[in-house]
């Protein structure tokens, strides 16, 4: 009997201890000694806050502030450590899990931290990883977030399985794909907007399935339905040098009204359906998108082109032309070019019940116009189609016939009459361009060049 009660004495002898090491070991010290763990381990630099401990029930470490790497680096909030008490008494760290509340990654910071580290077996190992109000720093300044982010990792402190969530709308998973240490992620999202400004588009549903390898994402699978319709694709992203994007999209019965008026454009109303590929090469992420060249066939149907009257334009005979009015059509389709912003439609054809047009027309970087098409009208008996000459901006179209057009028409409704004779008088105007362009003297392409 006299034998337990010396144990139990020892046993809270040893308790008290622990309970009151935390207050005869200074913060300070441990600061500097965690301090130097971390960053051995992690290959970065690293700062501490304020910071609080305690060995009872288990070995925990409270920090109100932490920094990885060169300042703006990793900058992590209030970071609850839970650490495993058998290997911190054989002098191994093990954190048995980290929990975090709010933090701010620079993409470029976790690019460096990923490739750092002394290799092998980490010296400080985590088993989970729990972060609220997590925010992602691109390069330009553009912030995506807040997100929730939740993971597991096994003994070479690699991840087991990572979960990221937005608001309940949109759920990402990832974990091990193979034993070369490729990872499977799948998105799925309800009701959501993309988190990039240049590109806020708003998904009814949105899955996606994707392989994510060193340095290289492949998209094998996308499928989102949005704005009355639906797209779907595949892409590869690589950054082992610089950002390199390649892929195709095809869109199916998109409504062009609201999806352009993401982007405050509001020139042409229809259904979209599609099939376009794009790549594009690029020193920053946020340098991608203006990078891009994109190129496909499209078709859009039951619309209307704002500011543009085809019809009123192929019978203004005035060197002025117009400006303003509207195109409702059955059918507009074509040729898409962009390349640096610089947009090309060529083989455009446009269909309606008052007219069948056909042309090109480009938009440049500044979205400036320039293009001709031809329009002719199924309510007139006129034997040749009128020649417009596309102008003015994409916010401000000018439609006007074509220099030889208008003076031909004059000369053969002089001769002839109107009517047939300015008809007539057309064909042989657009004849005599073509003999033009031939001599190298069609001046008002010059000039639109």
């Amino acid at each position: 009997m006299r034998r337990w009660r010396w144990i139990g004495a020892g046993l809270a002898v040893i308790v008290a201890g622990l309970l009151a090491l935390p207050f005869l070991i200074p913060a300070e010290r441990l600061r500097g000694t965690a301090e130097a763990e971390l960053a051995a381990a992690l290959g970065q630099p690293v700062r501490l806050g304020g910071i609080a401990w305690s060995l009872l029930p288990a070995p925990r470490l409270v920090v109100t502030e932490l920094g990885i790497g060169p300042a703006p680096g990793l900058e992590l909030g209030a970071a609850d450590l839970r650490l495993a008490l058998a290997p911190l008494l054989g002098g191994a760290v093990e954190i048995s899990s980290l929990v975090v509340h709010g933090a701010t990654l620079p993409l470029e910071r976790l690019r460096g931290l990923a490739g750092s580290g002394s290799g092998g077996a980490p010296r400080v190992r985590l088993d989970r990883l729990e972060a609220s109000d997590v925010t992602l720093v691109l390069p330009d300044g553009e912030t995506l977030g807040p997100w929730r982010l939740e993971a597991r990792f096994g003994a070479d402190g690699k991840p087991l399985q990572a979960t990221v969530t937005d608001g309940g709308r949109a759920r990402l998973t990832a974990g091990p794909a193979d034993a070369a240490g490729a990872y499977a992620l799948r998105l799925r999202a309800d009701d959501w907007r993309l988190p990039f400004a240049r590109a806020p588009l708003r998904f009814a549903r949105l899955e996606a399935e994707a392989t994510l390898a060193g340095t290289v994402l492949e998209v094998t699978r996308l499928r989102g339905d949005a704005y009355g319709g639906r797209v779907t694709g595949t892409a590869r992203l690589d950054w082992t040098r610089g950002w390199n994007l390649e892929g195709r999209a095809q869109p199916a019965d998109l409504r062009l009204g609201p999806l352009l008026a993401e982007f405050g454009q509001h020139a042409l109303e229809g259904r979209l359906q599609g099939d376009f590929t794009f790549s594009g090469t690029a020193a920053r992420p946020a340098e991608l998108i203006a990078a891009l060249a994109v190129a496909g066939d499209f078709r859009i149907s039951d619309g209307i082109l704002h500011e543009a009257d085809l019809e009123r334009a192929s019978q203004t005979f005035t060197r002025e032309g117009l400006t303003g009015g509207q195109t409702r059509f059955d059918t507009l389709g074509g040729h898409l070019r962009l390349e640096r912003r610089d947009l090309r439609l060529t083989g455009l054809k446009v269909a309606s019940s008052a007219l069948e047009a056909a042309g090109d027309v480009r938009v440049d970087p500044a979205r400036n116009l320039s293009g001709e098409m031809e329009v002719g009208l199924r309510r007139t008996t006129a034997l040749a189609s009128i020649p417009l000459r596309v102008s003015g901006t994409v916010a401000e179209p000018r439609l006007r016939i074509t220099e030889e057009a208008l003076a031909g028409a004059a000369a053969g409704t002089a001769v002839m009459g109107p009517g047939l004779g300015t008809a007539v008088g057309i064909r042989a105007g657009k004849i005599l361009k073509g003999v033009g362009r031939l001599l190298g003297g069609d001046r008002e392409e010059q000039e639109a060049k």
